[in-house]
């Protein structure tokens, strides 16, 4: 049947042996021909294309759970070596990896457009799939500012981005900026240095800073910390830089969302729990979805005001091993965050491939001309209803531009 794996092994293909068996079959033909092979013999070997990578049955069990983690088996000690699929040269690794994004549950960005002379923004980029993300435009060529309000570890992360890219050709450059989404002071700050650098547009801006499950607070403006970092953060940022993108067009932003953005309903007049019991997975949802609402938000007023050329994207990444766990034990037990880190972490994306579809929004031709939709695995998918209605997606806005006091500004003129 057409699309079904083959229970053979053809030269050139894996049929339905998983990766491990093999690798044992190859270890095994080394054995016996003496450990010693010829190239002649080396250049005879069957080649592991993609297409046969993606058709590897994965050897994890799968549940309701699971099917929203994609896990990717260790590679154990596995040596790298080329193999060719449609004149694409990949190592084995990323060839089992690429298996594992493009099956059911997940997608990759195989975009080869350059950012040569485009600056990027990104927050959030010390760690997790936001280093990621500034490494992939790094690679491109673009001019990325690594927007961390801890600017040691953003140095760190910038050092090994560029020792990670020594010996390629043609990378960008990076740059570190301090930012504090949680201070409305520190955003106004940033966006005015970034705003003086004259000759500098902005091509892409990705929100994708964030805390999770963080213990009840208040940021330094008043707000629930959750709903200031993850949202209102943003929105101030989004809005400041908003001209000099408009200049830049085309242009896109990106707001890094959740998929739990369903699971929790927003009460748009209610941010703050000030009408309600503190739930920290809850406000967490409710900035997530207010990522997603203002996303679309964004979009319909860029469309009112006849802008063309700046598009808007919100996204779920994926279930991914990052420090966004780190406030897990504070919050409900002590050891929640090794748990999550350490026992479930198998069963979650690689930050390299929870970028990818932050990066297929940022770079990727197929969405240029879409705005205001959501993503997940490098497609377009349903927000939640609430998120979809137009009403509660204005009533956002207005609320939204209240808090950060800014109903005078006008960042579409």
């Amino acid at each position: 049947m057409e699309g079904e794996p083959s229970d053979r092994e053809e030269e050139g293909g894996v049929g339905n042996r998983n990766f491990h068996s093999l690798v044992e079959a190859q270890q095994r033909r080394k054995r016996n021909s003496g450990g010693s092979a010829t190239k002649e013999a080396a250049s005879s070997r069957p080649l592991i294309g993609l297409s046969d990578c993606r058709r590897l049955r994965h050897p994890l069990p799968r549940t309701s759970f699971l099917r929203r983690c994609s896990p990717v088996t260790p590679l154990r000690s596995v040596r790298p070596r080329l193999v060719d699929d449609e004149h694409r040269r990949v190592d084995i690794a990323t060839a089992y990896a690429v298996q594992d994004l493009n099956g059911r549950e997940s997608g990759w960005c195989r975009s080869a457009r350059r950012l040569d002379g485009c600056t990027a923004v990104v927050t959030g980029c010390n760690t997790g799939i936001g280093k990621e993300t500034a490494l992939d435009f790094y690679k491109r060529g673009a001019r990325v500012i690594m927007a961390c309000r801890d600017t040691e570890s953003a140095g760190k992360a910038k050092q090994q981005i560029e020792q990670t890219c020594l010996c390629e050709k043609n990378n960008g450059t990076l740059v570190v900026r301090q930012l504090d989404l949680s201070n409305f002071a520190s955003i106004e700050a940033f966006a005015k240095r970034v705003l003086s650098e004259n000759g500098n547009d902005i091509r892409i801006l990705v929100n994708n800073a964030g805390v999770m499950m963080h213990p009840e607070g208040r940021s330094a403006d008043g707000f629930e910390v959750h709903m200031a970092t993850n949202h209102l953060g943003h929105a101030l940022l989004t809005l400041l830089l908003l001209p000099r993108i408009r200049a830049s067009a085309p242009a896109r932003i990106i707001f890094v969302s959740s998929y739990l953005h369903q699971y929790y309903p927003l009460d748009i007049d209610d941010l703050n729990f000030e009408k309600t019991n503190y739930d920290p997975y809850g406000a967490y949802c409710r900035s997530k979805a207010a990522n997603v609402m203002f996303a679309r938000a964004l979009a319909d007023k860029l469309k009112e005001h006849r802008i063309e050329g700046v598009t808007t994207y919100s996204l779920h990444p994926g279930v991914i091993r990052t420090e966004i766990s780190r406030h897990f034990s504070s919050t409900y037990w002590p050891g929640a965050t090794w748990i999550f880190n350490n026992v479930l972490g198998i069963f979650l994306k690689s930050p390299r491939c929870g970028a990818q579809t932050t990066i297929y929004c940022a770079v990727d031709e197929a969405c240029a001309n879409e705005s205001g939709l959501y993503y997940s695995d490098c497609a377009v998918k349903d927000s939640s209803k609430e998120t979809q209605i137009k009403e509660n997606v204005n009533r956002l806005w207005e609320v939204t531009m209240k808090a950060l006091k800014s109903e005078n500004y006008d960042p579409f003129t």
